[in-house]
């Protein structure tokens, strides 16, 4: 019965996402129709990018060999911040003479908000599954440390302009300008200051979103844990 309601619950998620992504689509081609221009369309592709990793957030709810799971989990946090990241996207934000700044405003406001949305949930997903395995503490470790490298992930992207393709692509080249900019920080102030800022903005977020969903599956795990009630014998 748990396993019900937990499947029923993320259901009703996944459609209010698919939702929020098809109002997105929707507040674009409109605009494209009105402007006769393909303009934004990053925003369309960006969305698409950050739904990638809650397909494999997805794959780790179903998977339960843990061999399974974990490459499915290295590939998740590679795309992982292509979610969160439309949140960046913000700064693409001005008065444009082909169409009305508010329609800009809410349709670059939709896009970043359900971006953010897509990676709560998908963080979510994956979170369930480290307190399985961790419990907890440990998972809400993890989960801090996964908004840092998120957060440092934005960075790079926005300022250095790599990206998630890159690390198949050209991965010496990557891993190379991310180690040398990792092990020297006092180099790199701005990535430093963007990451940090950023990191605990994108967790004070997700708690405020995700509690509600954490509470409801941990009752049911402590639930699902005692052990049934011995039938009461007729009098």
């Amino acid at each position: 019965m748990n396993k019900i309601r937990s499947g029923g619950r993320d259901l009703g998620l996944l459609s209010l996402i698919l939702l929020a992504c098809a109002w997105c689509v929707l507040l674009w081609m409109v605009r494209a129709w009105r402007t006769e221009s393909f303009q934004l369309f990053y925003f369309v592709y960006n969305l698409a990018l950050g739904v990638i990793p809650l397909v494999f957030s997805t794959l780790v709810v179903f998977l339960k060999k843990r061999r399974r799971i974990l490459p499915v989990l290295a590939v998740w946090l590679l795309f992982f911040p292509n979610a969160p990241y439309l949140l960046t996207d913000l700064i693409h934000l001005r008065p444009r003479a082909d169409a009305p700044f508010w329609y800009d405003w809410l349709l670059m406001l939709s896009f970043a908000g359900t971006g953010f949305l897509v990676g709560c949930f998908s963080l979510f997903q994956v979170h369930r599954r480290l307190i399985q395995w961790w419990g907890s503490r440990k998972a809400w470790v993890a989960v801090i440390g996964i908004w840092g490298l998120c957060a440092l992930g934005m960075y790079l992207g926005r300022f250095v302009r790599w990206n998630s393709w890159d690390i198949a692509t050209r991965p010496f080249a990557f891993f190379q300008d991310v180690f040398t900019r990792i092990t020297n920080p006092l180099d790199h102030p701005v990535m430093v200051a963007y990451s940090g800022g950023l990191g605990l903005i994108l967790l004070a977020g997700y708690v405020a979103v995700a509690s509600g969903w954490l509470a409801a599956f941990t009752e049911r795990e402590m639930a699902s844990s005692r052990p049934d009630p011995s039938p009461c014998r007729p009098i």
